[in-house]
């Protein structure tokens, strides 16, 4: 390898390099981590204050919405805990904001922001997974419907 090449080979090893090292050091900075309510109940005070996602179950009943002030409150179970209060993990959402028109009870929901105290989770985002009623039945239910004999057809 003449010097010319090694020079260029040296050059671009070190934008690379460069490359590289922001990109992890931006990822890692704006990483949340994605719990479900039981494991950030388990987490505890360890997390309070870091932004993270948890996902839930709206509990039925909870949904408090002000459109006055803009401002949502609802608490989120645990999938294991289903929607019996009595016995369920669950953590109080807090959010200022526009509801979404899918929050509904039971629909599960992903909130991002901070934990401010092991039970109460200021967001700053609010996503709704589209429930089961959105998804198509399957194929063998709509054969009748158009004219179809066998799957071959």
């Amino acid at each position: 390898m003449n010097r010319k090449n090694l020079k260029f080979f040296i050059g671009g090893a070190a934008v690379l390099g460069l490359v590289g090292y922001l990109a992890f050091t931006g990822f890692s900075k704006t990483a949340s981590y994605y719990l479900t309510v039981d494991e950030a109940l388990l987490k505890g005070d360890s997390i309070v204050g870091r932004n993270i996602r948890v996902e839930g179950l709206v509990q039925s009943g909870t949904i408090k919405w002000d459109a006055a002030n803009i401002n949502l409150g609802f608490w989120i179970v645990g999938r294991n805990n289903g929607q019996n209060p009595a016995s369920a993990n669950r953590i109080n959402i807090v959010y200022n904001g526009i509801k979404p028109d899918s929050l509904i009870d039971g629909v599960t929901v992903i909130a991002e922001g901070k934990l401010v105290s092991p039970d109460t989770f200021h967001a700053t985002n609010i996503m709704t997974k589209c429930p089961s009623k959105y998804e198509g039945k399957p194929f063998e239910e709509h054969k009748a419907a158009v004219g179809v004999e066998n799957e071959g057809a």
